[in-house]
């Protein structure tokens, strides 16, 4: 399904310098996230705001940046992963995104997918929208993303920022080890990752499922360890969030619960072209 390399014909980069690139240096200082590729994969041009995402000055910085044949070294640059499984792990969704990109353009159709890359050291979901730009006679001359942030963890969060002009809704999830806590607040890995999943409305049960504890073991560390640590009396699981929500505890992604993922958002074009049995 890959592309060769393909040099753009004249009048086509004519087409993009004439038309295309004015339109979108007006996007550049814009609170909007976009960037713009060429039929290599290649980024032409980007968003201030794109580009600040991803720990860059301005737009033009990506300029000649593609997710095609990442290195470790670039996953390094990009994010704090350091363990190799989780490394290959992304080089692998950023070869995804690149036949995301390849297939726009073969196929001449707009995709959408949720990017769940850590840019930056930041849990950022996003919703992005890509899809190819055409010249006037419906040849493919470059593809565009449109991006924005999506809520991953549920209908809490949105209440809750709908309801607290103190929790801004950009505000953003950081990935971090349990000693990167918010001060005097001194976790174990474990009572990090039950009161994180706690704090985004996760239950105790499926809490258990997801670190493949025993839901005893969680309800043991919530009443002995997380309570006495919030200077709760008793074992109040409601009033242990609460507690937590008010220092935006849900905002401090444990690093061992994060999994990178890139996931297609139309079945059938999953299905056809990136399930096993059709690559």
């Amino acid at each position: 399904m890959s592309l060769s390399n393909k040099t753009p014909k004249p009048d086509n980069v004519d087409y993009l310098k004439q038309f295309i690139l004015p339109n979108f240096e007006g996007w550049i200082e814009q609170d909007i996230f976009s960037a713009l590729y060429d039929l290599n994969g290649n980024v032409i041009i980007a968003t201030n705001k794109t580009a600040k995402s991803m720990g860059l000055l301005n737009g033009h910085m990506l300029s000649g940046l593609s997710y095609h044949n990442v290195t470790p070294e670039i996953v390094r640059a990009f994010s704090s992963v350091k363990d190799p499984i989780e490394t290959q792990r992304i080089i692998e969704l950023c070869d995804k995104i690149s036949k995301i990109r390849e297939l726009i353009v073969s196929q001449k159709i707009a995709i959408s997918y949720i990017d769940v890359l850590p840019y930056h050291n930041v849990f950022e979901a996003s919703l992005i929208n890509h899809f190819p730009i055409f010249n006037k006679h419906g040849d493919v001359i470059a593809t565009q993303t449109i991006s924005g942030r999506f809520h991953l963890f549920g209908i809490n969060d949105y209440l809750n920022e709908i309801n607290d002009d103190k929790i801004p809704l950009d505000q953003k999830i950081i990935l971090c080890k349990n000693t990167d806590l918010p001060p005097n607040l001194h976790l174990s890995k474990r009572q990090h990752e039950i009161l994180f999943l706690l704090t985004i409305g996760v239950s105790q049960d499926v809490a258990a499922r997801i670190l493949h504890i025993s839901r005893g073991t969680v309800a043991s560390i919530v009443s002995e360890q997380l309570c006495p640590k919030f200077n709760i009396a008793g074992s109040s699981t409601r009033i242990l969030i609460n507690k937590a929500l008010q220092i935006n505890f849900n905002r401090y992604m444990p690093e061992s619960l994060f999994r990178p993922r890139v996931i297609i958002l139309d079945a059938d074009i999953d299905y056809k072209y990136f399930q096993p049995q059709n690559i």
